[in-house]
């Protein structure tokens, strides 16, 4: 129900009335005792008014803001999606493998096209990771190996193309070159106030259902960027077992922390029904090493196009979900898309075959190495 309030000249207008109706020849002139005592009470009224509306305001979710907002749906442990920092894999690579080479954690990477700077975190699952020396190393003899980022500024700036991330930032003796196969599109800004209240419905309705929506709500609870798929009935590997569903998580960089396993974990098992048991497994990543010929119009800039090309064809595996296929024909149209001046493209091969790429439902699919060689 809507409230009613006054404004000044009626809160005096309306004393004014009030006195006069019992005195009718109680005047009230300019300047005039009584008409400073009714507006001193008016003052009074307007700011007792103002706390009675704020106060209404704070104890609503569809009126309060901000802070009082958190506070407001944390009584339900439902919470706000803050900023999240963009992460990914990213490659470093060198001219000569002949010594012992190091990439400590927190060296510096950035986006050459927009300064935006990534830092090397441990990730302790890479096969490259040595916990003694804190930092990945590339044993001689190796060129290359790929280690994980994150942006030193949550939000969306983070998100950057394929191939955008070609500076190193800080000093790493021995390494020559980094470069980012896949796209980076896990940055997210703060959650509006709006976004906020429109998903708290779902979160309600789906606390008692124990149902599809009730896993992905508590999954989506605080974490807006995770990458998931759910699997009714079957193990990790695979096989039936009633009862236990498996949840595949990813955060975007193909090595979701385990603080993110644990956490998505423990909402889901609020939940889950009596007598169903959960599985929250890390992503397993199916690397798509790709192979293709393109015969140019010699009008074109050939580097512009072979980088048009690869931007494409990133953006379109990064958008790939957990257990979706890498369709050949669709990097075709990619490819023809990705500049007039491209004649025929040819002979595409995905990790050596001309055919799809198909993961498990547990696996996700990322670059590895592109080639687009020009004939």
């Amino acid at each position: 129900m809507p409230l009613t309030t006054k404004d000044f000249n009626t809160l005096v207008s309306d004393q004014v009335a009030s006195m006069q109706a019992k005195l009718p020849n109680l005047q009230f002139p300019i300047g005039s005792p009584n008409l400073s005592l009714v507006e001193a009470n008016a003052g009074v009224g307007l700011w007792m008014q103002a706390i009675v509306l704020q106060q209404l305001a704070l104890c609503r979710a569809g009126s309060c803001t901000g802070s009082d907002l958190d506070s407001f749906f944390l009584i339900f442990k439902f919470y706000r999606n803050l900023a999240q920092a963009a992460s990914g894999q990213v490659t470093f690579a060198r001219n000569t493998s002949t010594n012992q080479a190091t990439v400590p954690v927190d060296a510096l990477v950035q986006a050459s096209a927009s300064s935006v700077q990534f830092k090397v975190y441990a990730d302790t699952s890479n096969p490259n990771f040595n916990i003694s020396l804190n930092a990945y190393v590339l044993a001689p003899s190796v060129a290359s190996i790929s280690a994980p980022v994150v942006a030193l500024v949550a939000g969306l700036n983070g998100n950057v193309h394929a191939g955008a991330i070609n500076q190193i930032a800080s000093s790493i003796v021995g390494v020559d070159s980094v470069n980012n196969a896949q796209q980076f599109t896990n940055g997210y800004a703060r959650e509006s106030d709006d976004s906020y209240r429109q998903r708290f419905p779902d979160f309600i309705n789906s606390l008692t259902s124990g149902n599809l929506l009730a896993y992905k709500t508590a999954i989506r609870n605080g974490t807006p960027s995770v990458y998931y798929k759910i699997e009714e009935n079957t193990s990790f590997s695979g096989s039936t077992q009633d009862g236990l569903n498996t949840i595949i998580i990813d955060d975007g960089s193909g090595s979701p922390p385990a603080s993110l396993i644990e956490a998505i974990y423990s909402k889901i098992d609020i939940i889950r029904a009596l007598g169903i048991q959960i599985g929250v497994y890390p992503v397993v990543i199916l690397t798509a090493n790709l192979a293709v010929s393109v015969e140019l119009n010699p009008l074109f800039d050939a580097p512009t196009i072979v980088q048009a090309i690869k931007d494409k064809v990133g953006d379109y595996v990064s958008s790939l979900q957990i257990g979706q296929k890498l369709i050949a024909t669709k990097i075709y149209q990619l490819i023809y898309e990705a500049s007039a001046g491209v004649i025929e493209a040819s002979g595409l091969l995905i990790n050596g075959s001309p055919s799809d790429l198909t993961p498990t439902f547990k696996e996700r699919v990322f670059i590895g190495t592109f080639s687009v060689s020009v004939i």
